[in-house]
């Protein structure tokens, strides 16, 4: 990923999905208590080639409210995994953090989480894309598990 040093803020372009996203009251309250309480933006705020807004909106909402004019923005793109809870099931989606993008390869294991609690899945496919993906149940991958 691209970092873009004091990026203005009125210049991320938000999709109608993120516009009739409404954050969880919880999650947005505590991206807020970390900015009041370190005065730096809690998560990265990633944008794709067209300046569009694909991950960091709850982090645009407190730069935003906050009357932030300028950030440090990274021009990336979303990653996906498709992964199987056992060999030949059926796949799943997860969300890869931006801090993990480009580590995870076909026939890892991850650690992510699922309705059901964590769980140890293997990485069938990773899905790369420059547009934002609004799935409400499209949870994290927590980590990578590490051989040996």
């Amino acid at each position: 990923m691209e970092l873009l040093k004091d990026f203005q803020i009125k210049d991320i372009v938000i999709s109608e999905d993120f516009k009739n996203t409404t954050p969880a009251d919880r999650k947005l309250q505590r991206k807020e208590d970390y900015f009041i309480n370190t005065g730096k933006l809690p998560e990265d705020i990633v944008i794709n080639d067209d300046n569009v807004l694909i991950d960091g909106y709850t982090t645009y909402l407190v730069a935003v409210k906050h009357g932030i004019l300028s950030a440090n923005v990274k021009r990336g793109y979303v990653e996906l995994i498709e992964a199987a809870h056992s060999a030949g099931s059926r796949l799943y989606a997860w969300r890869v953090p931006a801090s993990m993008h480009g580590s995870i390869k076909k026939g890892d294991r991850c650690i992510v989480r699922t309705g059901n609690g964590v769980k140890r899945v293997a990485v069938v496919n990773i899905l790369r894309q420059q547009y934002p993906v609004q799935n409400p149940r499209l949870r994290n991958v927590i980590r990578l598990e590490r051989k040996g």
